[in-house]
């Protein structure tokens, strides 16, 4: 092959463009978001088989320019599967040749796109556990700060609004007790908070 392409199935219908081999930037920048159903590739992900094309020009026509710069290149188009799903396809662009009649070649395609498509959704699973799992953190850090430090500061809050009307109604001299506990209660919410920071920042245990 002379070049190629990674395209992956995105949820709004698009396909987008993941890698590339041969490509040029300008290229790339153009074929980084189509339509699903634009060229053989999108077929592919949509019929779910090896497709061929021997004619690229309406493809060079919707880019603008030859995708390789090369106007006699064929194009395989093998999709991307994991357990009956379609996640993308790749793209290989090659010379003229009469390999859409090898049921081998196109038995080693598939089987390619079926490792690429276990290794795509073992990649999108690792994603979105991590991002359950920030999710859960971030949670758990809620909860806390509701728990503790977020209860401290209302009482603390409340404290300043008493030590205020005391000192319009009775003068200054009889605030030192109030102060005193607004400093308790300082001194207490700053235990909490970095007892929460320990905890957040503590090493998570190898095994």
């Amino acid at each position: 092959a002379q070049g190629g392409t990674v395209g992956l199935r995105r949820v709004n219908g698009q396909m987008g463009l993941v890698a590339s081999v041969g490509l040029d930037d300008e290229v790339m920048g153009k074929e980084r978001l189509v339509p699903v159903h634009r060229c053989r590739g999108g077929n592919a992900v949509t019929e779910g088989e090896v497709l061929f094309q021997k004619d690229l020009r309406p493809c060079n026509k919707l880019v603008g320019q030859p995708m390789l710069g090369n106007e006699d290149l064929e194009m395989i188009a093998v999709p991307l599967q994991y357990q009956g799903k379609n996640l993308g396809v790749y793209n290989l662009f090659v010379e003229a040749s009469h390999i859409d009649s090898r049921e081998d070649i196109k038995a080693l395609f598939t089987s390619i796109g079926h490792h690429l498509g276990m290794a795509i959704e073992k990649a999108n699973l690792d994603d979105e556990a991590k991002r359950l799992s920030i999710s859960k953190d971030r949670n758990a850090l809620a909860h806390e700060l509701h728990d503790s430090l977020a209860q401290t500061l209302a009482s603390l809050r409340f404290q300043v609004s008493m030590l205020d009307e005391a000192i319009d109604q009775q003068g200054a001299d009889v605030t030192h007790e109030d102060i005193q506990q607004i400093k308790g209660g300082l001194d207490e919410a700053y235990t909490e908070l970095r007892e929460l920071l320990a905890h957040f920042r503590a090493p998570i245990n190898s095994r």
